[in-house]
């Protein structure tokens, strides 16, 4: 139990993690649970926002994750985690998944990954909304000499839509 004030948390987690092929693959599990008494966050009220204590919550959620050395240049990740609550916490996804690659040569390295976002509470309360949004990001850089990498990142490459983690913050 961790005490903040009036806010009560309790959190347990369970996790197992596993390599086979000489370290080259691993996979893992972890499973989780959150109680939480006199919890506070943002809501509107009456068209502004404030404060309110939302009172208790309780979550369940699992998360999974792999990663596969393919080659010592190429690697694949991913990781997918899904969420159960009885009372929507801000900013909490329903589900989220990620996959991406890794390539290293010498001096360059390159990555790219897609991030998938399903039933995001953007508010909670009477006005309750959610938010499913896809990232698609990349990443390409070069070492030219240690202490010194250039890179250049492209983020929200799909870019065909806006999207909010809370109500009203558009990204």
């Amino acid at each position: 139990t961790t005490d903040l004030g009036p806010e009560r948390l309790m959190n347990y987690e369970l996790s197992w993690k596993h390599w086979v092929m000489a370290g080259r693959l691993s996979y893992g599990v972890n499973v989780f649970y959150m109680k939480g008494w006199d919890v506070i966050q943002t809501a509107m009220v009456n068209g502004a926002r404030i404060n309110a204590n939302v009172g208790d919550v309780e979550n369940v959620g699992v998360e999974a994750q792999m990663d596969y050395r393919i080659t010592s240049s190429w690697s694949l990740a991913t990781n997918h985690s899904y969420l159960h609550m009885d009372v929507p916490v801000l900013s909490a996804p329903t589900y989220k998944g990620y996959l991406g690659a890794h390539y290293r040569e010498g001096r360059w390295s390159a990555q790219a990954g897609v991030q998938y976002v399903a039933g995001l509470y953007t508010a909670v309360g009477a006005n309750e909304q959610k938010e499913d949004y896809c990232l698609l990001s990349a990443l390409v850089s070069h070492r030219v000499w240690k202490g010194l990498t250039l890179w250049l990142r492209g983020e929200t490459l799909l870019g065909y839509r806006n999207y909010e983690t809370i109500l009203g913050y558009p990204m």
